[in-house]
This record gives structure tokens, C-alpha cells and sequence, in this order.
């Protein structure tokens, strides 16, 4: 895998859309493709916007649009997490595994 580019595959989101749509049987897979070439990995700023840009494709990848059952609303959370903790090991800094440690910014959880 290129050092630059990291790729989040989530074979888990045909499952989710199986339980909304029954012809999601035929879906693949879906994937996303983050570049990170512009970024210094070795400041907290290059690992904030890399960390954000993997979980808006995690998001994209696992995103269901108008889930309101809380079933399907804990499996998109589920698929969500298992694809940035791929991601994020995928890319092999240390500095972005213990920044995916802290989880969610205080920001971020004071917007939601």
C-alpha cells in the first residue's frame, strides 16, 4: 500500500444494507480511497486532518442515509469504527494510532 494513500474497505456495509433494502444483496463492497501526501504526520495538526478525513470516508463507507432504527443506527456505528481502526493501522503511525486512542476531540463532542 502506498504510504500516501490509505483504502477503507467495508464488506461489513452489505450487511447493513441488506437488513434496509433487499436488493442490496447484489452491492459489493464499498470503498474509499484517503490521500495523505500533503500532510506532516509528525505534528498534530498533519494527524488531526488525516484523522478527520478518515472518519468522514468511514463515514461514507458505513453511512446509511435516514437510519431511525437504533439497530440499524448501532451496526452503522459498529461498521464505522471497525473501518477507521482499520484505517488507521493501515497507515502505521504510531502518532495517528494514540490520536485514534483519544478517540473523539472534546470539539467534536461538544458540537454533537
Amino acid at each position: 500500500m502506498n504510504r500516501t494513500t490509505v483504502s477503507l474497505l467495508v464488506a461489513g456495509v452489505a450487511g447493513l444494507m441488506l437488513a434496509t433494502s433487499a436488493m442490496a444483496t447484489s452491492a459489493p463492497p464499498r470503498s474509499e480511497v484517503v490521500r495523505f501526501g500533503d500532510l506532516d504526520l509528525h505534528t498534530d495538526a498533519g494527524i488531526n486532518a488525516l484523522y478527520t478525513r478518515l472518519r468522514t470516508a468511514s463515514n461514507e463507507v458505513c453511512g446509511a442515509v435516514g437510519i431511525r432504527e437504533l439497530t440499524f443506527y448501532a451496526a452503522e456505528s459498529a461498521c464505522v469504527e471497525r473501518a477507521l481502526s482499520a484505517a488507521v493501522a493501515n497507515v502505521h503511525s504510531p502518532e495517528l494510532s494514540a490520536r485514534h486512542q483519544r478517540g473523539a476531540s472534546p470539539a467534536r463532542v461538544a458540537r454533537l
